[in-house]
């Protein structure tokens, strides 16, 4: 009997004991702790990058359009028309694949009496042909021939540059120059050192082309003739272009 009432008796001061210990450890995993971290500053600045660059591309608008009293006349007129030119683009040493069938469309024509009653006059074919070269100096002399050899007219002769990305490349690094530079900028007025780069947004690109447009049909006309009185063989056309603009747009954050 005494032996069992001082077995109970130490179960008793144990488990007083796990209470007392588990209620410490409960205590000390509640207990706040105090904030040890800081906030950091940054600057967020914008950077912006341009490149010019001569255009290394030009595509050469050329028109073939016919009228006849009947579809298959017209169309055949314009496919006469188109094959001259390849003809001569060939000669040109302008290859096949690079000159593009951008439209064709063959639709009736009509006309409209005093009364405004509207009668079938014929059918008109149209054909539009886009040639590309990079003899953009010369180009002038692809639109002289296109007119000679049988085009009707032409929308016009635009520039552009065949690799953009290369360039685009360059105007990327200005734009994190710039970005940078006026972050260090914004540093230097709070008194304080540009920290590292945190995070780098590229927000826009763009590259420009040029166009330019012959607007008056006269103009076509006195340029055709003028091919065709000179056998292929006067002075060509002077067609100005200018500098392709290559863009680029960056967002920038810095610590400091």
């Amino acid at each position: 009997m005494k032996r069992n009432l001082q077995r109970m008796m130490v179960w008793a001061v144990a488990a007083a004991l796990a209470v007392g210990m588990q209620t410490a450890v409960f205590a000390a995993d509640t207990t706040p702790v105090a904030a040890t971290s800081t906030a950091t500053s940054t600057i967020s600045v914008n950077g912006q990058g341009e490149v010019l660059v001569k255009p290394d591309l030009a595509m050469v608008s050329l028109e073939v359009e016919h009228t006849a009293s009947t579809a298959a006349e017209a169309q055949q007129k314009v496919t006469d028309g188109v094959t001259s030119i390849l003809a001569a683009m060939q000669k040109l040493q302008i290859p096949e694949e690079d000159i593009v069938t951008s439209y064709v469309s063959v639709s009736p024509v009509y006309r409209y009496d005093d009364n405004g009653t509207r009668t079938q006059n014929g059918y008109r074919a149209y054909t539009s042909l886009q040639v590309r070269t990079n003899d953009v100096d010369h180009v002038g002399t692809v639109l002289d021939i296109g007119l000679q050899a049988g085009a009707t007219g032409t929308s016009g002769v635009s520039f552009t540059l065949e690799n953009p990305s290369v360039y685009y490349g360059q105007a990327l690094r200005e734009a994190i120059r710039t970005a940078e530079s006026s972050a260090q900028t914004i540093a230097n007025a709070y008194g304080k050192s540009l920290g590292d780069v945190i995070a780098v947004t590229e927000q826009s690109s763009n590259t420009s082309s040029v166009d330019k447009y012959y607007a008056e049909a006269s103009t076509m006309n006195a340029m055709r003739e003028d091919a065709t009185s000179a056998g292929g063989g006067g002075s060509s056309s002077k067609i100005a272009y200018e500098d392709i603009s290559v863009y680029a747009s960056v967002e920038v954050v810095y610590g400091f």
